[in-house]
């Protein structure tokens, strides 16, 4: 079967940004190279849980020790760009943070999930397909 080609360097796409698609257009098929990656709706954020009435450290510990997080460090915990202070990519020195550091300072932190090569994932509304799509199951015509 014919695959669909990425927009941009048409190499086979192998993500799709899915509340795009709708008439056949190929603008929304990416490959792993051209996707649009980083997206706020993929990171975690410290936060206190009103209803267990305490902070999701736990769930941030587990998240960082079991896969791989770049840190988004800000010099307060109001995360607004202009507070951006740096980002720390060093798979091991963001556990070693992540363990070993006190509530306070994690609330200045975004995490920031990132693959096995240390890119960020594109938006959750992307669907990826590792032998890329066929044409004719998205009705494309050439």
């Amino acid at each position: 079967m014919k695959k669909v080609l990425c927009s941009n360097c048409k190499n086979i796409a192998t993500w799709i940004y899915m509340p795009g698609y709708g008439n056949g257009i190929e603008e929304d098929f990416h490959c792993d190279k051209c996707v649009y990656r980083g997206c706020s709706c993929n990171n975690e954020v410290l936060y206190y849980d009103k209803e267990d009435k305490k902070y999701n450290i736990e769930h941030i510990k587990h998240q960082v020790n079991e896969h791989n997080y770049h840190i988004n460090l800000y010099n307060s915990e109001d995360i607004k760009k202009e507070n951006f202070i740096q980002e720390i990519t060093n798979p091991y020195c963001v556990k070693v943070i992540v363990n070993n550091i006190d509530v306070k300072e994690l609330l200045k932190m975004v995490f920031v999930p990132v693959d096995e090569n240390g890119k960020e994932y594109p938006c959750r509304e992307y669907e990826y397909s590792e032998n890329g799509f066929d044409k004719k199951s998205f009705d494309i015509v050439e």
